[in-house]
């Protein structure tokens, strides 16, 4: 009887009109995949005071660096975790594909190396332990850093890593429907998606499948998370080509499940160019652009949209997904929002969190992340990948309280989500950087030079940072004293 009622309480919030699947695609279908961005540590330079340095000693220059302890603070995690709220009791589950052949050791030499308690690992091979690594290693770095993260967050919970071999959507499907039904009452975490035109032919027949297995994670009462994706307004279709209009990713857009995007947190620290995007997009003078200036103790967060990065290294763009989905309507969660932003389609993200690479989190891999010209097993990472596991291990802050008082776990979050006080949110808004010449402003999530306009940051909820970060304190004390989907 509990199940069907919850079954019918997500139909109700959802709205008779939310799924309809109007793509008209005919390209193959997608591969689905991990959003991690990283850089590599590297050696210091003689005589030269680091920006950020690992714990091996190491640099991150010309890049901040978050410490789990900075993180910690700037997000005021830390005032929940000296309240004794550390995840203890609750289980973080994350679906990855591949996984990591040193996970587990990785995860333990992150820990020792910050000081966090002893990690309380599961791994689970759905499809047996894969035979070879060869040409998985973002899925390697992306089980690291998904791990270690949710560690960070929830330093107690017990973390159960389900790895999918190969890693397509259909055996990411088993995982998910794994966590479900082994893991009842728990944040599932889901680093990986694809653009909504990339599902070609199949698409009604794949959202569907997905979408029972996600009804059930309803019924279970688990919080299912995905990341929105890190090319901003842009996204590349199966051939690696950019589609030339405004695309989101799946199944980030899916209303059973809630969108994660992608702030830029700068604790400690301010962005300060000293050159404009367009110079330095014509003189690579990555020092000039990255440019900061000391903020001791004082807290920035601006939209995620770093334009350096595609220059510096070729590989894709780097801001925060969101926009208008062209598969689902309005669910009534969202009917609080602006009709005219929404345009009666799915608004993504719910949430974002800090997705940067500058001013990213450490993370360690002793699979290596970049074999020349230095070793290295640290490495800076971004991406809502990091932000996706993150905000999990506040759900299970939330699900320690909750039992604590003899109460069901959140479960399902979108409309909870939209409940919940302004006081839970850090609204982001436009944020203006540096001074003449180099005086920036970042307020959407466009891509510099790629010709597809993004969508503004404003106040209140838009379409790319949706309601804003967690402010942490909060946001856990009221999402455990909030009431729930019934």
């Amino acid at each position: 009887m509990k199940t069907y009622r919850t079954f019918k309480a997500a139909a109700a919030l959802l709205g008779a009109a939310t799924f309809a699947v109007i793509l008209a695609v005919t390209e193959p279908v997608a591969a689905q995949i991990p959003h991690i961005i990283w850089m590599p540590s590297h050696p210091p330079e003689p005589g030269v005071m680091p920006r950020a340095q690992a714990p091996d000693g190491t640099v991150f220059d010309p890049w901040q660096a978050n410490t789990p302890a900075a993180f910690c603070a700037g997000y005021k995690i830390d005032q929940l975790h000296a309240e004794g709220i550390t995840g203890q009791g609750q289980t973080i589950v994350i679906v990855d594909g591949w996984g990591s052949p040193t996970v587990r050791e990785d995860l333990k030499a992150f820990s020792q190396a910050f000081g966090l308690p002893e990690p309380n690992l599961t791994v689970v091979y759905l499809n047996g332990v894969p035979p070879s690594y060869d040409g998985a290693s973002s899925w390697i770095q992306e089980s690291c850093l998904d791990l270690q993260w949710a560690h960070v967050v929830a330093p107690q919970a017990r973390l159960v890593l389900v790895v999918t071999y190969p890693a397509n959507f259909e055996t990411l499907l088993n995982g998910v429907s794994y966590a479900v039904e082994h893991h009842p009452g728990s944040p599932i975490s889901q680093s990986w998606s694809a653009p909504e035109e990339s599902l070609g032919a199949s698409a009604a027949a794949q959202i569907a499948r997905f979408d029972r297995m996600y009804l059930r994670a309803v019924a279970a009462r688990c919080s299912v998370l995905c990341a929105c994706g890190d090319n901003g307004s842009a996204d590349a279709d199966p051939n690696g080509n950019f589609y030339s209009f405004p695309v989101v990713n799946w199944p980030a857009s899916d209303p059973l499940v809630t969108g994660v995007g992608g702030t830029w947190l700068q604790y400690g620290w301010r962005w300060d160019p000293l050159i404009s995007t367009e110079t330095y997009y014509a003189t690579a003078d990555v020092g000039s652009y990255l440019n900061w200036i000391g903020n001791p103790g004082v807290k920035t967060e601006a939209v995620w949209k770093e334009d350096w990065y595609n220059l510096l290294t070729g590989y894709g763009y780097c801001a925060t997904g969101g926009g208008l989905s062209k598969v689902f309507h309005t669910p009534l969660f969202q009917y609080g929002v602006s009709r005219n932003l929404l345009q009666g389609r799915r608004g993504v993200p719910d949430i974002s969190y800090n997705a940067a690479i500058d001013g990213g989190v450490m993370v360690y891999c002793s699979q290596g992340w970049a074999p020349e010209p230095y070793p290295t097993q640290w490495g800076l990472v971004g991406g809502t990948s990091a932000a996706t596991p993150e905000l999990a291990g506040l759900v299970a802050l939330a699900n320690q309280l909750r039992a604590r008082h003899h109460k069901h776990p959140v479960g399902y979050l979108n409309p909870i989500l939209y409940a919940l006080p302004s006081r839970d949110f850090n609204d982001i808004v436009p944020e203006t950087f540096g001074e003449s010449p180099g005086v920036t402003v970042l307020d959407d999530n466009s891509n510099f030079g790629s010709g597809i306009p993004g969508y503004q940051t404003t106040r209140g909820y838009d379409l790319t940072t949706g309601r804003g970060s967690p402010n942490a304190y909060w946001f856990v004390h009221d999402l455990a004293d909030s009431t729930g989907v019934p």
